[in-house]
């Protein structure tokens, strides 16, 4: 199924159909990022944290896991969101936004990962910042998506590197093929930069090359009808 979705990447660029590819392989590419999420996440933890710190996140996705299905998991679940923001409640307003988007509820689940954003935590928060960009794509609030993911486009945030293909793939969607390329190159450059990541950016970056070339191509030939409109104007008036 990869190298199939790689195939339509390399078809969509060419044939200008990107908004059909995401509608198509979104729900994939959702799948892959967040492997590769999962491959990151015990490093920037590690990276990021104390081992006390550490043990206390994994402890918390324990018991959220290991809950009871059925109703007394749901009121554990609001029990540890109405708590402070530690990492059972971070885990369970995760927990809850995926349930949310589970049933379609886009907007109920944006809220917890915009709650989950104010928090002080970093991973959680870089990592709610990276599905709530998700959302906004998927709706083709592309400028949304742009804006939640900016302060994670910086040097050594967590998750830059989903930030920065996500931040590309918005801005290539509104026409902005410069700051497009810009931003694939930084991610592909990117010393952590995963293979299988490097193979969802590359298309954007050819993509987004090409369009800009065109474009600049489109203005070069522009000008001179444009200033000799201008001279004839200009005659006219004298």
């Amino acid at each position: 199924m990869v190298d199939e979705m790689f195939r339509d990447v390399e078809q969509a660029m060419r044939d200008d159909k990107l908004k059909s590819f995401w509608q198509k392989w979104r729900f994939a590419i959702i799948g892959l990022v967040l492997a590769v999420v999962l491959a990151v996440v015990g490093n920037e933890y590690y990276k990021t944290n104390t081992q006390e710190v550490n043990q206390a996140r994994l402890e918390a996705w324990q018991v959220i896991l290991q809950l009871p299905a059925g109703d007394e998991r749901q009121e554990k679940i609001d029990g540890y969101i109405a708590q402070k923001e530690d990492s059972h409640s971070m885990v369970a307003r995760f927990y809850q936004a995926r349930q949310k988007l589970g049933k379609d509820e886009k907007d109920e689940a944006l809220t917890y990962f915009n709650q989950i954003v104010a928090s002080a935590e970093p991973i959680y928060a870089g990592l709610a910042r990276i599905e709530a960009a998700i959302i906004y794509l998927g709706d083709e609030n592309y400028v949304e998506a742009g804006q939640i993911l900016e302060p994670i486009l910086a040097k050594d945030a967590p998750f830059r590197g989903l930030a920065l293909y996500y931040a590309a793939l918005s801005a290539l969607y509104q026409e902005n093929y410069a700051t497009a390329a810009a931003l694939a190159k930084t991610a592909i450059k990117l010393p952590s930069q995963t293979q299988a990541l490097q193979d969802l950016v590359e298309p954007i970056l050819n993509r987004a090359s090409l369009l800009q070339g065109q474009k600049s191509e489109q203005k070069a030939e522009q000008a001179p009808a444009a200033e000799e409109a201008k001279t004839s104007t200009d005659t006219e008036q004298k």
